[in-house]
């Protein structure tokens, strides 16, 4: 078998041990890579579009009944996987740091968690689409 055939072998075995919500992460994760390809061809990339602005983890994943500030960065971090964590270390801190001082409560904590993903996460989104990948940093 040739390498792409080893790789597409191991990716199906592999997705075939994931679970619904994993495998259409997977899937997102696929057309993705595969609209970020220059050199796509017009029909392919139509059959393949690119996901939606919002990410269905996203949009899926929301907050838990009496959640607690740690389970809600818990639940954020799967949420936003992409982000590096030493990036949002500062402000979630910040925020964990004035929710175990009683500056904030439980919900404003988490909302503003829930800001400071999204924020980091549009951030992302933007480095990812500008054209060739180039930054404007």
């Amino acid at each position: 078998m040739n390498r792409r055939g080893d790789h597409q072998a191991q990716l199906e075995r592999l997705s075939s041990m994931l679970d619904d919500d994993a495998l259409a992460h997977l899937v997102s994760y696929a057309r993705f890579m595969v609209a970020q390809r220059p050199s796509m061809p017009d029909a392919v990339a139509g059959e393949y579009p690119p996901a939606e602005k919002s990410s269905p983890a996203l949009s899926a994943l929301a907050p838990i009944e009496d959640e607690s500030v740690v389970g809600a960065v818990r639940r954020l971090r799967r949420a936003y996987s992409m982000l590096d964590p030493r990036v949002l270390l500062g402000d979630v801190g910040e925020i964990m740091t004035l929710h175990a001082t009683d500056e904030r409560s439980t919900r404003d904590a988490i909302t503003a968690l829930e800001e400071i993903f999204a924020s980091h996460y549009e951030r992302y989104r933007d480095e990812k689409t500008k054209p060739n990948g180039i930054s404007s940093d």
